[in-house]
C-alpha cells in the first residue's frame, strides 16, 4: 500500500509492505511553521491536467509505476475501508479555470411588478478554482448577446398583462485564466503594486520598522501603511 506518515521532521513513503523510502521533510520553515505554498508555483499547478502530469512535473521522486498502478486501482484508499465505503468512492476530476455553462438572470430591474419570460437563460462563463485566495478564475476574451425577452406586469387580480419587448445584454465568455484578485488600482498612495505576488506593498518600510518597536503600543496597519 502507499503511505504517508509525518512525524517530526521525516516523511515515509511506503509502496509495499516491505519497502519504505524516508526523506527529510522541507514542509517546514526555520521556525517549525509550515512553509505556504509561492503565489508563481500555485500558478504552475493550475496548469496540471491530471494526477500523472502533478506527479511526473512536482513529486519527481516517487516511484511513478508503483504510484500511478496503485491510485489507479485504489485511489490512494486507505485499504482498512469496507468495500462498501470503497465503491462509493469517486475519483474527482480537476474543476479548474475554465468556460462552462451558467443560469444569468435576464432581468435587469429591481421592479417586482414586472416578470420576463424568459426570466434566465444559459451562458458561458468562466469558473473553477485557482488554488490561492489572492487568484480569481477570469475572463480574457468576451462577447455580448443581445436577448430578446418579453416584459410583463403583474395586473393585481391574478393576470398578467403585455408591456413590452425588450433586449437585454448580457455578457458570454470565450476564454479564461486564473489572474489577481488584487490590482494595481487597488493599491493606497502610500503603497505599490507588486504583480508576482497579487499585493499591494507598503513603500514606506522604515515607518512600520519604527511602529513595531514601539512593543505593542501601536499597530502598523498593511492595508493603509499608517502605524495606529
Amino acid at each position: 500500500m502507499l503511505a504517508v506518515c509525518a512525524q517530526l521532521s521525516v516523511v515515509c513513503w511506503s509502496l509495499s509492505v516491505a519497502t519504505v523510502t524516508c526523506t527529510e521533510s522541507t514542509v517546514a520553515d526555520d521556525t517549525g511553521h509550515p512553509r505556504e505554498i509561492p503565489l508563481n508555483f500555485i500558478m504552475d499547478l493550475n496548469q496540471v491536467k491530471n494526477f500523472s502530469e502533478l506527479f511526473t512535473k512536482f513529486m519527481p521522486d516517487i516511484n511513478m509505476n508503483d504510484a500511478q498502478k496503485l491510485f489507479a486501482t485504489t485511489g490512494f484508499q486507505n485499504l482498512n475501508r469496507q468495500d462498501s465505503e470503497i465503491k462509493a468512492t469517486l475519483i474527482p476530476k480537476p474543476a479548474g479555470c475554465s468556460v462552462e455553462s451558467q443560469i444569468v438572470s435576464l432581468k435587469d430591474t429591481d421592479d417586482q411588478s414586472l416578470y420576463y419570460y424568459p426570466m434566465c437563460t444559459h451562458v458561458n462563463r468562466c469558473g473553477g478554482c485557482c488554488g490561492h485566495d489572492l487568484l480569481a478564475c477570469r475572463p480574457t476574451k468576451i462577447e455580448t448577446f443581445n436577448f430578446d425577452v418579453i416584459v410583463l406586469q403583474y395586473n393585481g387580480s391574478g393576470k398578467l398583462e403585455f408591456k413590452s419587448r425588450k433586449s437585454v445584454s448580457v455578457d458570454q465568455h470565450l476564454k479564461c485564466q486564473c489572474d489577481c484578485i488584487i490590482e494595481e488600482e487597488n493599491c493606497a498612495p502610500l503603497q505599490v503594486y507588486n504583480p508576482d505576488e497579487c499585493r499591494c506593498m507598503c513603500t514606506n518600510e522604515e515607518d512600520r520598522q519604527e511602529c513595531n518597536d514601539e512593543y505593542g503600543l501601536r499597530v502598523w496597519n498593511s492595508t493603509t501603511c499608517i502605524c495606529q
